[in-house]
């Protein structure tokens, strides 16, 4: 067993693989996918734990209580906004939510209404990579301001049986087709 534990680090290098990228624990990256670019989410909320020692677990993250957008990508009409989550485990649960308006700072005014989404794996080399959750609007000339929220059970062993709200995050988007 301990032979295992030095050879299994050696392969991951020599393969090209990151070894702690193949546990897949930490939070993901969302990115939604533009016309000419790439946005990032802006992660607003985030409940992760993750493994501190062989004994200690630790929450990361926090919350905010204000919801902001980043800066607009363009969406090339009438392309429906599609974000990737940069996860290989399947979320158990997603909503999707969008405003209508932003004030002068771009704080979302009004109340969210719940969009319909498709969920799709990414594969690669016939391996899930990736989530892509779509969301089917196409309204053109039109600023979007969206929030995606996504659970997953992962808790790396920190916790007891895990429940919805075990892992989440929370990001903001702003699209204009």
């Amino acid at each position: 067993m301990n032979a295992l534990r030095l050879i299994l680090p050696a392969l991951l290098l020599l393969s090209g693989l990151d070894p702690a990228a193949a546990h897949d624990h930490r939070p993901p990256k969302a990115i939604l996918k533009g016309k000419d670019a790439l946005q990032q989410g802006l992660a607003l909320q985030e409940h992760w734990l993750s493994r501190y020692d062989a004994d200690e677990c630790e929450a990361g993250g926090g919350d905010s209580v204000v919801i902001s957008f980043p800066q607009q990508v363009r969406l090339a009409a009438p392309q429906a906004p599609s974000i990737r989550l940069r996860k290989r485990a399947m979320p158990v649960e997603v909503a999707v939510r969008q405003w209508p308006e932003v004030d002068d700072e771009g704080h979302a005014q009004g109340e969210g209404v719940s969009l319909p989404w498709a969920l799709s794996p990414v594969k690669r080399d016939g391996a899930t990579v990736a989530w892509d959750v779509t969301v089917p609007v196409t309204v053109p000339r039109r600023h979007l301001y969206l929030g995606l929220e996504a659970y997953w059970q992962d808790e790396e062993g920190c916790a007891g049986t895990p429940d919805l709200g075990s892992q989440s995050m929370f990001w903001t988007f702003h699209a204009k087709t």
